[in-house]
């Protein structure tokens, strides 16, 4: 993304995680970065919107008009800057909130892989089969396995469930 003047005072601006930025112009003006974690999104995803992660691109956007948004990111920036007791909490309060209307808005939303009776698909199924023999002795744990199946932990057991009886 490149910017050679300033955004509308009060609008806000995503850049995906990784992508390069060149923001350059002369004056006077006021910033309030915040930076979400892409596996915060990945997780609000799968969890919140049963969205696959893998998937999903975050495209940059420039300008956007989220008076809401910002009024809120505004509320906990002022709680940050003070230093108050719950400065942290509300950031990642926040955090989710913004993951939330990110992917809700502007992801475009795509059914999640499964079969077509709400099962774990067969191919997922056959890997998740696989790590578990190769892991026996281990004790492969729900998360992992819903790692190799690439669904939060929750969907996972669900379609497993499904899928095995």
């Amino acid at each position: 993304m490149k910017r050679h003047v300033p955004p509308p005072a009060g609008s806000i601006s995503v850049v995906p995680a990784g992508s390069p930025a060149l923001w350059r112009w002369s004056g006077s003006f006021d910033w309030l970065h915040i930076f979400l974690e892409p596996s915060l999104v990945a997780r609000v995803a799968a969890e919140a919107f049963d969205l696959d992660p893998a998937r999903m691109t975050v495209p940059p956007l420039d300008g956007l008009d989220l008076p809401q948004l910002r009024a809120a990111m505004g509320a906990v920036d002022a709680e940050l800057t003070a230093g108050g007791a719950g400065g942290r909490l509300a950031a990642e309060s926040l955090a989710h909130v913004l993951a939330v209307h990110l992917i809700r808005h502007v992801l475009a939303p795509l059914r999640p892989e499964r079969g077509r009776d709400g099962t774990l698909p067969r191919a997922r199924l056959r890997a998740v089969v696989a790590y578990v023999e190769e892991h026996l002795e281990a004790g492969p744990s729900l998360e992992q396995m819903a790692a190799v199946a690439r669904l939060s932990p929750y969907h996972f057991a669900r379609q497993f469930k499904a899928a095995t009886g």
